[in-house]
């Protein structure tokens, strides 16, 4: 039988009081298509310094997902690990074409993504901050940074902190850094894999060099 799909105001009437957010590119193709859109990244990504068959994996799959075509070569160096375990220079080849194609969509969404939070209207601001007050707990898979401009746009306007993603101000005081320590992480609502932090940290470093 089809699934049948609920509106999200059904959902939030049967989801019980502790709602918890997974983020996917959803969240920022909602705002910006034609930027965040993964047939808009292939369209603008330069594929030139790659493997020229990493964009042969990409017609053969037929799509422009880049995280499918990362899948499928990590997938294919793990069967051949089982079947053809001999061929250890193709499968090293395999998972170094994922690494690569992950740098690319990084460094492609930081080369078109957008310059600094005013680029996201007060009415934008509140909409997103509408949807995600709804939740206790928020995860995220993103590479941008709109959750963050979210995050910064109310911490900064509002003495109670709303969002807290468990990084503070080091024990020796203000510094250029922030730390995170397991033990002062209590009041933390937002997550993000330290892989996608080291990922959203080099957005954020790339797009400071254009500025």
């Amino acid at each position: 039988m089809p699934t049948k799909l609920i509106s999200f105001d059904e959902a939030l009437r049967i989801s019980g009081d502790k709602k918890h957010l997974l983020l996917g590119n959803g969240f920022s193709i909602s705002w910006k298509p034609d930027t965040f859109r993964y047939d808009s990244l292939y369209d603008r990504a330069n594929f030139k310094n790659l493997n020229p068959d990493i964009k042969k994996v990409f017609e053969k799959l037929k799509t422009k997902d880049f995280e499918l075509v990362m899948k499928s070569l990590v997938n294919a160096a793990g069967v051949l690990k089982v079947y053809l375990p001999a061929r250890k220079r193709l499968i090293a080849e395999l998972e170094q074409d994922a690494v690569e194609l992950k740098n690319l969509l990084v460094t492609t969404i930081a080369s078109n993504h957008p310059e600094n939070p005013s680029e996201i209207s007060e009415n934008e601001y509140f909409l997103a901050n509408s949807f995600l007050n709804h939740f206790q707990n928020i995860y995220t898979l993103n590479y941008d940074l709109l959750l963050y401009w979210v995050i910064m746009h109310y911490n900064q306007e509002n003495d109670k902190i709303k969002y807290d993603d468990g990084f503070r101000t080091p024990d020796n005081g203000k510094s250029q850094y922030v730390t995170w320590d397991i033990e002062k992480t209590n009041t933390q609502n937002i997550f993000i894999y330290m892989e996608l932090f080291t990922y959203l940290t080099r957005v954020l470093s790339f797009k400071n060099t254009l500025g």
